[in-house]
């Protein structure tokens, strides 16, 4: 996997590429996009490290987990790998994933990954339109998926990597159950100085479609348009940065940063910021494993997170 040498220009050419169809893509009014979030935004909160990073994490291919930000940056997996995190805030929501990548291809160049994501909250409060308490329910969310990581070998001499991630999407919340698909897709381009650069588009397409409980429609879930920019900077750190257009704030710009220091082979420092909201993270670096925590102040309630990859020859 390793690529030539690229000019230098050649860099910064690509990420104006990006930022005009990223811009492009932002600027497009909301029904050429999507009409409802749809579930896919329980993709944010699968990294331990991701969170601890404010989310800006398009540029970042450590582990197996971070193919829900960007499935280019399957491609630059090196080994196999598990991985599996878990969290639980105040009101009781939890987030659990599991993953496995894997070499695929003629030649094992590129990178497969299964995937699932659970998202639930129970004993949520419903009331009618005077306050009155109706009862209680549940909200479960469900993603599986796959995704694919790869370049060509004109591609792979920029630096270039390119991917997928399709999922299979299902929800069940009072008495309703939707069902339905999505298609993440992504690039990521990496530079001789350290410098990435990232434009991720998620949903590309894809349809949900509810029925019980008197609901019987379709929708299409949410669009998220980023663009993500990251950078080697003191020793052993990278800075990143990134803008996204959220779906789940009805298309609102929002700016993502994040920052990672390595103290040493074994630990490494977590702080950033996702729309104002801080963030903070561990990483421990075991043998053949990395365990990861991570501390979010949202403005609802705080989020903890752990996570941990395994890592194992092919």
């Amino acid at each position: 996997m390793n690529y030539m040498p690229m000019k230098k220009n050649s860099f910064k050419k690509y990420f104006y590429a990006l930022s005009i169809i990223s811009l492009m893509l932002a600027a497009l009014p909301g029904p050429c996009l999507a009409s409802a979030p749809g579930i896919s935004y329980i993709q944010r909160d699968v990294s331990a490290a991701a969170l601890g990073m404010g989310s800006a994490y398009s540029t970042i291919f450590d582990e197996s987990m971070s193919m829900h930000y960007n499935p280019a940056s399957l491609y630059w997996l090196k080994k196999v790998e598990i991985s599996a995190s878990a969290s639980k805030d105040e009101f009781d929501r939890s987030n659990d994933c599991f993953n496995y990548t894997f070499p695929q291809g003629p030649k094992r160049k590129a990178y497969g990954g299964l995937s699932y994501v659970k998202d639930a909250i129970g004993d949520i409060e419903g009331r009618d339109n005077f306050g009155n308490l109706t009862g209680t329910f549940s909200d479960k969310q469900q993603i599986f998926a796959y995704g694919l990581g790869n370049s060509s070998r004109h591609l792979q001499k920029q630096g270039i990597s390119y991917g997928v991630l399709a999922k299979y999407l299902s929800q069940d919340v009072m008495g309703a159950s939707g069902k339905g698909y999505g298609l993440d897709l992504g690039l990521l381009k990496t530079g001789k100085s350290g410098q990435r650069a990232s434009l991720v588009l998620k949903n590309a397409v894809g349809t949900f479609k509810w029925s019980g409980a008197g609901a019987s429609r379709s929708e299409k879930p949410g669009q998220d348009v980023t663009l993500g920019y990251s950078l080697v900077c003191t020793k052993n750190g990278r800075l990143a940065a990134e803008i996204m257009r959220d779906s789940s704030q009805d298309g609102k710009m929002i700016t993502l940063l994040g920052f990672e220091k390595k103290v040493s082979d074994k630990a490494s420092l977590r702080c950033g910021s996702r729309d104002g909201q801080m963030s903070y993270g561990l990483g421990f670096n075991l043998n053949q494993s990395r365990i990861d925590y991570a501390f979010v102040r949202n403005r609802d309630t705080d989020l903890q997170k752990v996570s941990g990859v395994f890592y194992f020859d092919e």
